[in-house]
């Protein structure tokens, strides 16, 4: 399929002719039929002559009064306002559907007042009137969109040789919109996403992803409570956008493309240029319109149908701004529009309502900030749409370049610097990570995890760590003193609690006002993150925090058997004694602060005292070539008479009985009285006595029970359990 291939003719029917005037918004209404008026609550006396009503609407037009037509715009029209109006309208929510549905007359009769074309049903309910003129452009705008909606796709499934593509559709589903690009191209799969929900719930990936509107309009339509207005400041933009691109980027299969389509607004401009009105009437609707509105300049028609004209004038004309018959009758009176002559409306009155239009964006700057992360821009410009440019060359000669009004951007996925998949594959076979992804605790899994664990290292570097001896705090603080060329590992570390601030930010452009729940995912956003700018480095560090620096934490608790430390120790036959001791002293500090994240105020002495412990069996097997962790394993055996008092004291620590690892023997040969003693009236201690004898009893009756007559089995049950590997024990065995 070539993407030259001939365009198919589109599916809207041409009832509608094209208007003199054409709007500069998008424009896709969900409009309300007026045989569902009845069942909706709509009150027809409320929708003024030449309106539809719609469940949506344009994001600006000027109002009678000047303003938005679609916004409240209160303190600008106190004067409009009767006795009291300010205070009822102050008085209640408008979110309230209760309120409404008792004061909706009086509400709607302000607006009215007001010149706004919003309004609410009986059943509390808001809706939208809609010029008449604006929607019957709306089929042509819609035409000129597919039109380049179409080429782009055909261009993907030329590139990726596939006939049917999976295309995602960013807008309502009753739009005109879809119902166009659907019935064109029906051999595609379209999915319609129109709410953030849907956007979070959609599983892809998808070969194309299509927004027939503005960024902006984009965001506002998805429901984030957030949100409102009818344009966002650039730091929600940014921020919403942000999280919004990324779901997109999600959806992506690898190296499709994202497309938008939005209407373009005119420039502003001082410019003055000759245009020549081709029909009459079109020349006395633009007289009309310079006296109802005021303009830059004023214009005569007796001076024929060429006139000198200001830009922003023009534009303002065609832009379709509504012009209400009240507003009408005030010039022209009861005389016939039609009959009028131009020199006739030379000598009428002007109103010189104020035209306030929405400062022109740069799109391509401002869709920038969101997108740029995600996408490698192919192309993003403007033009005219050839219709547009067919009626305006119909109807007027225009000094100069007609403007522009569609803004075009296609982007294709960009490769994040470092893979989730790779990195994983590194850190196991380098031995630093500590466990694999599948075993991460889900409250591991957030930002508030790696935040914690930074304040415990930024508590360590301070000497604020109350958690362990004077002498065990120095020798965990050796990292932050020593010169940066010795700890070359830890300079990313200290380079990661130097930009928490930055991380915090970043996790709120992933998952701004918690959108995607109160805690933010970080394993599912590393990739995510390498594309808003982190460097792989500190990525790693992020990614080794989440899962572990090594098992050293995990084998403290009794989780793991100590050889799993192996491949550290192991880099001693090929790096010098000093450097696998720095490595193993980084690899303490960061494991004493995971558990220290994980247990906060929990965190005992005895269990610090075990890590470094740990540490110093470690540093002996580095230092020694001649002993292993299996040969240490079994002098400790030895030392702690036989495997099954090795294993009792493992399962103490997987009990969180960390204070009784090295007297729990003493303990057992304890009456009641010396017990309390031993717990000095304590009722927590005594309670943890008693769990130590209930475990040391349970480790007897089983041995009694199924080793009773095969006593050469016993050390071998005891030494496979001390070689088990246990996950997700240190919230749950304790419990038991």
């Amino acid at each position: 399929m070539s993407p030259k291939s001939e365009i198919p003719t589109s599916s809207i029917p041409a009832g509608l002719p094209l208007p003199d005037r054409i709007h500069t918004f998008d424009i896709s209404y969900r409009i309300v039929r007026p045989e569902d008026f009845g069942s909706l609550g709509i009150d027809p006396q409320d929708i003024p002559v030449g309106t539809y009503v719609a469940e949506d609407h344009p994001p600006f037009l000027a109002s009678r009064f000047g303003g938005n037509a679609y916004g409240l715009g209160i303190v600008e029209q106190l004067d409009k306002l009767g006795v009291g109006e300010l205070d009822f309208l102050e008085s209640f929510d408008l979110s309230d559907p209760e309120i409404l549905k008792k004061n909706y007359h009086r509400i709607n009769s302000i607006y009215r007042t007001l010149g706004l074309l919003m309004r609410f049903s009986r059943h509390g309910k808001r809706y939208f009137l809609i010029p008449i003129n604006w929607v019957s452009h709306s089929l042509e705008d819609i035409k000129d969109k597919v039109d380049e909606i179409e080429r782009v796709l055909l261009e993907q499934a030329h590139r990726h040789k596939k006939e049917k593509l999976n295309v995602v559709l960013l807008t309502a589903p009753n739009t005109l919109i879809v119902h166009e690009i659907t019935g064109r191209m029906a051999a595609q799969k379209f999915v319609i996403i129109d709410s953030v929900e849907k956007l979070r719930e959609a599983s892809g990936p998808f070969d194309l992803i299509v927004i027939p509107q503005d960024m902006d309009d984009l965001l506002l339509s998805l429901g984030l409570q957030e949100l409102t207005g009818s344009r966002l400041t650039q730091e929600t933009f940014t921020t919403y956008g942000t999280y919004v691109a990324g779901k997109i980027y999600d959806l992506l299969e690898g190296d499709c493309e994202l497309c938008i389509i939005a209407s373009r607004q005119f420039p502003r401009t001082n410019e003055e240029v000759w245009v020549e009105f081709r029909n009459p009437a079109d020349l006395r609707n633009f007289l009309l319109f310079t006296h109802v509105f005021r303009s830059k300049k004023r214009y005569r028609g007796k001076n024929g149908s060429l006139l000198r004209v200001h830009l922003s004038d023009f534009y303002n004309y065609l832009s379709g701004i509504f012009v209400y018959r009240e507003d009408l009758k005030k010039i022209v009176g009861d005389r016939d529009l039609m009959q009028l002559t131009v020199e006739e409306i030379d000598r009428l009155p002007r109103l010189d309502l104020k035209i306030s239009s929405a400062k022109p964006v740069d799109l391509e700057a401002r869709w920038d900030r969101v997108l740029k992360p995600f996408f490698a821009k192919s192309t993003c410009h403007s033009k005219l749409s050839p219709s547009l440019k067919k009626n305006w060359e119909r109807n007027y000669i225009v000094e100069g370049e007609l403007p522009d009004n569609l803004q075009i951007y296609v982007g294709r996925k960009r490769k994040p610097s470092l893979l989730l998949e790779r990195l994983e594959q590194e850190e196991r076979l380098s031995g630093m990570a500590g466990c694999s992804l599948a075993l991460v605790a889900d409250y591991k899994n957030t930002f508030d995890y790696v935040f914690a664990v930074l304040q415990m290292l930024a508590e360590i570097r301070e000497k604020r760590f109350d958690r362990l001896s004077e002498l065990e705090l120095n020798r965990l603080h050796n990292p932050f003193e020593a010169p940066k060329n010795r700890y070359r590992a830890f300079n990313h570390l200290k380079q990661l609690m130097k930009q928490s601030s930055r991380l915090g930010r970043l996790e709120r452009l992933l998952n701004p006002d918690a959108i995607e729940g109160p805690r933010t995912k970080v394993l599912e956003n590393i990739e995510k993150l390498s594309l808003l700018g982190l460097p792989p480095a500190l990525l790693r560090e992020i990614y080794l925090i989440v899962v572990g620096h090594t098992t050293m934490g995990r084998i403290t608790f009794g989780k793991l058997p100590e050889k799993t430390l192996k491949s550290i120790t192991d880099q001693a036959k090929h790096k010098s004694l000093e450097e696998v001791a720095d490595l193993l002293r980084i690899i303490r500090l960061l494991s004493m602060s995971e558990i220290a994240a994980s247990l906060r105020d929990k965190l005992t002495k005895e269990q610090g005292k075990e890590l470094f412990s740990l540490y110093d069996q470690a540093i002996w097997i580095a230092a020694d070539p001649l002993l292993d962790w299996e040969i240490l394993h079994d002098q400790k055996i030895a030392d702690l008479g036989g495997a099954q008092n090795l294993a009792v004291r493992q399962m103490l620590k997987l009990f969180n009985l960390f204070e009784y690892l090295d007297s729990w023997t003493d303990i057992a040969d304890k009456g009641p009285f010396q017990k309390e003693a031993l717990a000095h009236y304590n009722s927590n201690k005594l309670e943890q006595i008693d769990q130590v004898l209930e475990l040391i009893s349970i480790t007897n009756e089983f041995k009694e029970r199924f080793y009773e007559r095969e006593p050469f089995s016993r050390p071998y049950f005891f030494r496979k359990l001390l070689n088990c590997r246990f996950h997700g024990t240190g919230h749950i065995f304790p419990m038991l």
